[in-house]
């Protein structure tokens, strides 16, 4: 509604009385306030209205269009990229916007103009509602909308496109007072996430973790926890538990395209948010790729012989149904190791029956993979897949088998293979192994014994995680390796800022993903990497590290002369 006008209202004892009411409905954008006379003083103050108007009349339309042009000058620079994320971009460009503004503008001053003309302010020569849509206002128009196009900010540039993961976090008892960091550290509202918590871990000290990821709001989207089963790490039941989390992540609402499986010993060298761009850049998203580290044939060829040649039975999978047997935590299977082998009556190894026939088709690769999206489907999912997985059902370490050897055996998947799995794991210390086992990286070197026994085992324990086992194992149960891992120089488990790590330089400057494995929760290293994962030389490096692995195609190509180092990612 407008103003109240002003009445005078005629009556046969009060003539000239003026009263206020609600005017008359007004056109839009009509600013004028009407005056209706019904008393004999009309003549007098319609005339004096008309003389009093006709100045202001013009003055306003003229205003009105070129504030008008001015105004939408100061919008298309101050609030270019509202319109953008508005999300209508027809009618939301700083152009779409002039013109409207203008056209506005002339509805008005026409209004203005008309409402002047019917009350007799500009006489005879009052144009019609019409007068200004012709084809020199229109000209006049368009050019003052380029002219505020001229002077809009830029629009800005579109954020690269990121790629939705699915994470899978092993937990086990030794890794259990590292995950609250890993999980935040990785953790980001549009990835989904599956955490299992190894069997064994003891109930009271998984209860107070368990209440911590439920009372941070940011996890109860996106975050799984499993349910807890028995699992041989050297075992079938590790591979099975690794189904369950892809199918856990098949099912999630989040539509993401790689899936990545974690040690809860495992810690970030980049941020998840640097992952994400990387995964989701033009050549990953034109060719889909599954990344593994595989071992060389020849020592695949001698581990196979071993592996998968002799029957072992896993007795995780020893139930039937979905109901465990109880005294969970005190099954052999759940205190990892356990396989049991198979033997003849004159104690020699039973071959496994079908390993003949696929020998020469088997692989090796360490069990922390990349996967895009299709293939976890088909390894889930497939039949292909169920049949493959029936062949190393009774094998030790299956799954450093399983998923490469299906990937290499599949017409579609072969071709996506790419030769690392973007970890960073340490099996060497001044020139010398470590074993069967990866080191502790957070570990610091200390003398050698009296005796000169350089064996340092809580730097070679295994994190309970890891699909190799055969160093713990091997004296039990026939496996290649031997008991323990002896190191090169011993190594500790350290605290305090001013403690130096041997492997920290390496890590810093290491252009992969991840690094495993881990001994100590909130270390001044993982501080540290924490520090250094977000530099932008530390980027660029994963950056020029992933394109020469990706250079590589099916994984058979060579570092190209003059590219990248592998080992730091340095390029020339």
């Amino acid at each position: 509604m407008g103003s109240p006008s002003i009445t005078t209202r005629g009556s046969p004892s009060r003539a000239g009385s003026m009263h206020l009411h609600s005017p008359r409905p007004a056109a839009r954008g009509d600013p004028t306030m009407h005056l209706v006379a019904h008393s004999p003083l009309r003549r007098r103050l319609a005339t004096t209205a008309r003389w009093s108007r006709a100045p202001r009349v013009a003055a306003t339309a003229a205003t009105i269009v070129v504030g008008a042009v001015l105004v939408w000058g100061w919008l298309g620079a101050g609030l270019g990229g509202a319109a953008a994320v508005d999300g209508d971009r027809r009618r939301g460009t700083p152009a779409a916007k002039a013109a409207e503004l203008i056209a506005a503008a002339g509805r008005v001053a026409a209004a203005e103009v008309e409402a002047a003309a019917a009350d007799g302010v500009l006489g005879a020569a009052a144009p019609s509602r019409h007068a200004l849509d012709t084809p020199a206002t229109k000209r006049a128009a368009a050019a003052a909308a380029a002219a505020a196009v001229a002077t809009a900010a830029p629009a800005p540039a579109p954020a690269p496109a990121e790629a939705d993961m699915a994470i899978f976090l092993q937990v086990s008892a030794k890794s259990l007072p590292l995950f609250p960091r890993l999980l935040a550290r990785i953790h980001h509202p549009r990835n989904t996430y599956a955490v299992h918590f190894d069997a064994a871990i003891p109930d009271a000290d998984l209860a107070p973790v368990l209440a911590a990821v439920a009372a941070t709001p940011a996890y109860g989207a996106n975050v799984v926890i499993m349910q807890r089963s028995r699992v041989t790490y050297r075992g079938i039941s590790l591979v099975l538990n690794t189904l369950d989390a892809m199918e856990v992540a098949l099912r999630s609402p989040v539509p993401w395209t790689y899936w990545l499986n974690l040690s809860g010993a495992d810690y970030p060298l980049l941020p998840i948010a640097v992952q994400r761009r990387l995964l989701g850049g033009a050549a990953l998203t034109a060719s889909p790729r599954t990344f593994f580290s595989i071992v060389p044939a020849a020592a695949a060829a001698r581990n196979a012989e071993a592996r998968l040649g002799h029957l072992h039975v896993d007795p995780a999978v020893a139930f039937l149904g979905d109901t465990p047997p109880p005294s969970l935590n005190a099954t052999p299977g759940a205190r990892g190791g356990g396989l049991a082998p198979v033997r003849a009556t004159d104690g020699g190894w039973v071959g496994a029956p079908l390993y003949p026939a696929v020998k020469a088709s088997t692989r090796q690769a360490e069990a922390w993979m990349v996967l895009h999206r299709g293939f976890v489907d088909y390894a889930a999912r497939s039949p292909a897949a169920r049949r493959t997985l029936l062949v190393f059902a009774y094998a030790t370490t299956a799954s450093k088998h399983f998923f490469i050897s299906l990937a290499a055996a599949s017409v579609a998947w072969r071709p996506s293979i790419v030769t690392n799995c973007l970890r960073d794991v340490r099996w060497k210390f001044r020139g010398r192994t470590g074993g069967q086992h990866p080191l502790t990286v957070d570990a610091v070197e200390r003398a050698p014994a009296p005796d000169g026994d350089a064996r340092g085992g809580d730097a070679a324990d295994d994190d309970g995680a890891a699909a190799d086992d055969d160093a713990r194992a091997g004296g039990r149960n026939g496996s290649e390796g031997v008991r323990g891992a002896r190191l090169p120089a011993a190594l500790r488990l350290a605290a305090g800022a001013g403690v130096a790590y041997p492997f920290e330089a390496a890590l810093v400057g290491s252009p992969k993903w991840y690094a495993r494995k881990f001994g100590t929760p909130n270390s001044p290293l993982m501080d540290r990497l924490d520090a250094a994962a977000g530099r932008p030389e530390a980027v660029a490096a994963a950056e020029r590290y992933l394109a020469w692995l990706l250079a590589g195609g099916d994984g058979s190509a060579v570092r190209p002369r003059g590219s990248c180092d592998g080992a730091t990612g340095d390029c020339v």
